[in-house]
């Protein structure tokens, strides 16, 4: 029997509270590899200990920003396991960045996503973000369609061997 679900909560997370996303990441880092181009397996495998520590490293030099969405069951008051995340930085240079994003797919097309980027943009602004930018992985048409929602736009291509 399935449960039904009340509410989505959302909250902020320290980054010593990272392992809580690391099962969102991976099926993110996951997802990358399926992403039709020549970098996907790059990606595989990738553990997730080294990208927890480089955020933790950007939190010494800047702020970052880690929010989690969660739904709540309706016959039970407390939140579940994170179905959605987005972390943000802002280095000290005032550059913002949207890091990383995923939603749970049983948990697309909810408005979840886009409530973590709203967010995650009025804390760039407030911190006095200089300039605001997401790097999408090569081929992931969706996502560019998603923050072009946002306002963001393709400023260059990077080009790698």
């Amino acid at each position: 029997m399935s449960t039904e679900l009340n509410a989505i909560s959302y909250r902020l997370l320290e980054p010593e509270q990272l392992e809580q996303i690391r099962p969102l990441w991976e099926a993110l880092r996951d997802f990358h590899t399926t992403v039709p181009n020549r970098f996907a397996s790059t990606v595989m495998g990738r553990p997730f200990e080294p990208r927890r520590r480089e955020l933790c490293e950007k939190a010494a030099v800047g702020r970052l920003r880690i929010e989690v969405a969660t739904a709540t069951a309706e016959d039970s008051g407390a939140d579940g396991l994170p179905i959605a995340y987005l972390v943000t930085s802002l280095s000290a240079d005032g550059a913002g960045e949207l890091e990383s994003l995923y939603t749970d797919p049983e948990f697309r097309q909810r408005g979840i996503a886009g409530r973590l980027v709203e967010n995650a943009l009025q804390w760039l602004s407030e911190c006095g973000a200089t300039k605001r930018r997401v790097i999408v992985f090569h081929g992931n048409d969706e996502a560019l369609a998603f923050y072009a929602r946002f306002g963001f736009h393709t400023r260059s291509l990077e080009l790698e061997i």
